[in-house]
This record gives C-alpha cells, sequence and structure tokens, in this order.
C-alpha cells in the first residue's frame, strides 16, 4: 500500500500539482493570488524578470528575451497587424515532461534571463543552465530543474514515473484534454508573422461523455496512440466565464507569431484544482509561456513552462497527505528536494527559492462546438 501511495504522491502532488495549468478552473488571465503560497508572509513575489503581466492586466513595460528557442526580445523588430481574424484551434496529444535529453540538452525556457554557466554563479542559483536541443533553437541558457527533481523523486518511491508518458493514458481516456484557441490570425501568408493575436486555454469533453477518436502517432520515432485530428470538443465551463467563449478564464493577450512560431507569454496563472474532497492543488505558475509552430493542421515542436514557487509545492503536499493519511514521504523531505533544485531567485530575502519547469507540447486542429452542459 506504501509504495502504491508513493507512486500516486509522486505523479499527483508532483507531475499533477505542475500541469494543474491544464486543468485550472480558477485563474483570471495574467493575474497572481496568494492562494497558493507559503503561511509566512511573502508578499508580492516579483517575478525572475521585470515583464510580467501584473494583477490589472497591464501589458509590461517591454518585451524581453523570453525563451532560449528563437525568443521575442527587445531586439527583434516589431511585427505588423495583417488584416484578419481567423480562429486556429488545436487540442494538445503529447504532453510529457522536458527532461535532459543527452548531456547539457534539455528544453526550456531561460527564466531568469541569465547564462549561468557556472556553480560559483549565484545569479543563477549555482545550477549551470543547459542548453536547448536543436529543434527549439539550440541556444544556451535553459532553465530546467525539473527533471533531475523527477529523478529523486524516483529514488524516493515513484519508480515507475516515467515523465515522457506520464500523461499519455491520461489523454488517451480524455481525462486530460487541453484545448488552445489562438485568435484574430491573420489570413493566408500574412498569418506566419502577425504581431497581435491573441491565446486561450480550455480544458476540454468529448461530447457525450464518451471516449476520444485515437490514431497512431509518431512521437520522434516512437509511435503512440494518441488524440486524431479534427475531432470536435466541448469547453469545460469552468474554464469559460458566464459559458461565454469569448471570455476565457485562461487568456493572454498580446502574444505574436514570428515566422510561423507562436509566442505567448510571460504571465502569471493562479490555479486551483480539486483533487479529493478534503484536497485541493493550489499553485502559482510564474513567467508562464507557450510556444510552437502553428499552421492550419498542427500545433508543433511546442513548449509549456515558467517556474514554480517551493514552498507552493510543499503545501500541496502536506494538503494532499490529509486526503491520502498513508502517504509516508514527509514534507521536509519534499522541501529539502526542492531546496537542492532551486534555480530561480525570488527576493533578497527568500533567495532561491524557486524551481524551473517545462512541458514538451504536440497538438492537432480540433473543433471547439460549444460550452458543455
Amino acid at each position: 500500500m506504501a509504495d502504491t501511495l508513493a507512486v500516486l504522491t509522486g505523479r499527483v502532488a508532483v507531475a499533477g500539482a505542475l500541469l494543474v495549468l491544464a486543468s485550472s478552473a480558477g485563474c483570471g488571465p495574467g493575474t497572481s493570488t496568494p492562494g497558493g503560497r507559503d503561511s509566512r508572509d511573502m508578499g508580492e513575489l516579483p517575478d525572475a524578470r521585470s515583464g510580467i503581466v501584473p494583477a490589472d492586466g497591464a501589458p509590461p513595460d517591454q518585451p524581453l528575451d523570453a525563451s532560449p528557442d528563437g525568443a521575442r526580445d527587445s531586439g527583434l523588430p516589431p511585427l505588423p497587424d495583417p488584416p484578419g481574424d481567423r480562429t486556429l484551434d488545436y487540442v494538445l496529444r503529447i504532453i510529457r515532461f522536458g527532461v535532459e535529453e543527452s548531456p547539457g540538452i534539455t528544453p526550456g525556457f531561460d527564466v531568469d534571463h541569465h547564462v549561468t554557466l557556472s556553480e560559483d554563479d549565484p545569479i543563477g542559483c549555482r545550477h549551470v543552465d543547459a542548453t536547448a536541443p536543436a529543434r527549439f533553437g539550440g541556444a544556451p541558457g535553459v532553465d530546467n530543474r525539473f527533471g533531475p527533481l523527477l529523478a529523486q523523486i524516483s529514488e524516493l518511491g515513484a519508480e515507475d514515473v516515467d515523465p515522457l508518458t506520464v500523461f499519455l493514458q491520461n489523454i488517451q481516456g480524455g481525462s486530460i484534454l487541453l484545448l488552445v484557441r489562438i485568435a484574430h490570425v491573420a489570413e493566408g501568408d500574412a498569418a506566419r508573422n502577425d504581431g497581435d493575436v491573441s491565446v486561450a486555454l480550455f480544458l476540454g469533453h468529448v461530447p457525450g461523455g464518451g471516449l476520444p477518436i485515437l490514431e497512431p502517432y509518431d512521437d520522434r520515432g516512437t509511435t503512440v496512440m494518441t488524440l486524431a485530428g479534427g475531432q470536435t470538443f466541448l469547453v469545460d465551463p469552468a474554464t469559460v466565464e458566464d459559458r461565454d467563449l469569448s471570455r476565457p478564464v485562461i487568456r493572454v493577450e498580446d502574444a505574436e507569431i514570428r515566422d510561423g512560431r507562436l509566442r505567448a507569454g510571460p504571465v502569471v496563472f493562479s490555479l486551483r484544482l480539486p483533487v479529493r474532497d478534503t484536497a485541493m492543488l493550489d499553485l502559482d505558475i510564474h513567467d508562464a509561456e507557450l510556444v510552437g509552430h502553428v499552421d492550419d493542421e498542427t500545433f508543433s515542436v511546442g513548449m509549456l513552462g515558467g517556474y514554480v514557487v517551493n514552498e507552493d509545492v510543499v503545501t500541496n503536499w502536506m494538503n494532499l497527505q490529509d486526503a491520502f493519511p498513508d502517504i509516508t514521504i514527509p514534507s521536509t523531505t519534499v522541501r529539502a528536494v526542492l531546496r537542492g533544485e532551486a534555480d530561480i531567485e525570488l527576493t533578497d530575502a527568500f533567495g532561491c527559492e524557486g524551481t524551473s519547469l517545462a512541458f514538451t507540447i504536440e497538438g492537432v486542429h480540433a473543433v471547439i462546438g460549444g460550452v458543455a452542459p
């Protein structure tokens, strides 16, 4: 029983808590609330960079180099906003933790806007940054410490947590259907360079409550059964306001498509997800960004990530201990593991108390058929 619960803990408290963006129902676009923070008074935690969207929804003062994979940065010329009002809708059929693919090569974002080359560098919390895989641009500066963290969690008792497939079964069964809508997209070839689009995320359902249609998909050399394109899904009413698709709960304005690649964010999402009647996951993902190649049929070579405040994860772990009394891994151990991997400095007072993470994602065209009953 203890081994089973250790695996459950690893998947739900860590994997699930950090994927609540996919199934959150209680956050506002680009807002931050104190719900998921530690009981100590941390005040208003600043973002690792100064370019987050603040709680009132105002845009950042200036764009920043948001990622090593060909980022939207202040050195790039502004894009035009060509005419057109198309909508591109996708469902994500591959979601997996970004882990080290070869020595020093890891998907992720440059969350702290600093390339850490030495363990003596305090700015990067003494964690040497990785380099992005070639498909994500191959640049240095990648902050993604959650891959090593997963390895440590496996050593604590969650040996069968596979970061490459932990979400696939839920996607196949229709319990994780994350819909992405890109709106205000230009017509024709102009859509490849559109400086003003918006992005919304919804949790989806299969109409009538059945299972989604699956098809074989080549996931970087491995054939898996996952979501087929062209299916119709309904939007969970908790992910829109007043059952209005034009008022998504999770929305990023001022996104852009540059050379066919979408970039949305950075923003902060405040997330809440019930696990059981007695447990609630409540987490902020800071500097949240979404990138990917987009066309009429696919959302490809995509990535979703940012960083989490370590004490938020510890708080969620303690909440899950209330729901699952047989969990034997103490919160002090979880805190120590997180502290060892922390690579984001939050404030001078609290130091390195944030841990970066990234998911790699692939999507396919979907039809959004309205809001579920």
